[in-house]
């Protein structure tokens, strides 16, 4: 081996293992309201592959409003699954702060994209409401916090002037494209990064469920907590089947779950087959698995004929007059990571 292989090797390794670290960036302050349970998503930006997992980690802060790395350190340390020679800190304490209260802005006009936003407070609540027009979440279920360089510009008085706030870029860090008017002059623009987190009511799996288990109030608990946009928490999880396995203290989201299969390949099914007034019930076998309200193809005991037919429930279908089968929705769903 030579030494230009051995360098490439070590390289590509060290590639790799910076790869799968997960940063911690603790920001120097942050307003938050009064009470309520302290988050390091509250206080840090976290990215990389463990950033899930740390979102909602507790943090206690100290008796002077203050949160060191020292505490930070610890509360990610405990993370159940986080292996803490994987993450990567900066920054040495972040001060809380109370939230001042944004002044409430006008909306933009029904119909006009580019439609000013005419309000007496500061550009702040003009970004805010925005935002939560665009995530379709009211402000009070919002925590945002922004960039201090961008302050200048969110201070800014409106009065007097038209402020357009457009959307310019997703995901859980949000940017807008922010233009002041005055009269017939742009005054000041810029673009504006929002971290935020949504109260969510979440299902939180108290147990390990195994992949293909039936989720039941025995092995989840309902919580509320503070999620970023990308995250999107199942709802109606009892009675649905885990896609894949859910960990204990996992938030349940969408993509873990699905809806119990009514019908398996091989079941007789009662079918009923309906024409006008007319109804004819017969014996089928299930030729694919199928939820309740998927269309599927049976083949009847009777006859030897392949029907299509709508799963009522289990073991009951109905066939009317140009019905055709149909995929499985499911069957587009987006694998997991790992799978």
């Amino acid at each position: 081996m030579t030494i230009r292989t051995i360098i490439l090797a070590l390289t590509a390794l060290l590639a790799s293992h910076v790869a799968a670290q997960t940063t911690i960036s603790l920001r120097a302050s942050v307003a938050l309201p009064p009470g309520g349970t302290l988050h390091l998503a509250d206080i840090a930006d976290i990215e990389g592959p463990d950033a899930s997992s740390l979102l909602n980690a507790i943090i206690t802060p100290g008796a002077d409003a203050t949160v060191d790395l020292d505490a930070v350190r610890k509360a990610a340390a405990g993370v159940a699954g986080i292996n803490p020679g994987r993450l990567l800190f900066s920054g040495f304490a972040c001060k809380l702060g109370p939230v001042e209260a944004a002044p409430v802005s006008q909306p933009p006009i029904a119909g006009e994209p580019e439609a000013p936003v005419l309000t007496e407070g500061v550009v702040r609540g003009a970004v805010l409401t925005r935002l939560s027009e665009v995530l379709a979440v009211p402000a009070k279920e919002m925590r945002t916090t922004f960039d201090k360089r961008d302050e200048s510009l969110l201070g800014m008085s409106c009065k007097g002037r038209s402020v357009v706030v457009n959307p310019t870029g997703a995901g859980d860090k949000p940017t807008f494209s922010v233009r002041v008017y005055e009269h017939d002059s742009l005054v000041n623009q810029g673009t504006i990064r929002v971290g935020v987190l949504i109260r969510r009511d979440v299902a939180v799996a108290t147990v390990p469920i195994s992949k293909g288990e039936t989720l039941a109030n025995e092995n989840i608990v309902v919580d509320e907590q503070w999620l970023p946009p990308s995250v999107r928490p199942a709802t109606g999880v009892v009675g649905r089947v885990a896609h894949s396995r859910i960990g204990a203290g996992e938030v349940i989201a969408e993509n873990d779950v699905e809806t119990a299969r009514a019908v398996r390949k091989g079941d007789l099914v009662n079918i009923d087959c309906v024409s006008g007034g007319i109804a004819v019930r017969t014996t089928a076998r299930a030729l694919s698995d199928g939820k309740q309200g998927d269309t599927i193809l049976f083949e009847t005991i009777r006859w030897n004929t392949q029907i299509a037919a709508r799963i009522s429930g289990p073991g009951v279908a109905v066939s009317v007059p140009g019905l055709t089968e149909q995929p499985d929705k499911q069957s587009g769903r987006k694998p997991r990571r790992g799978e």
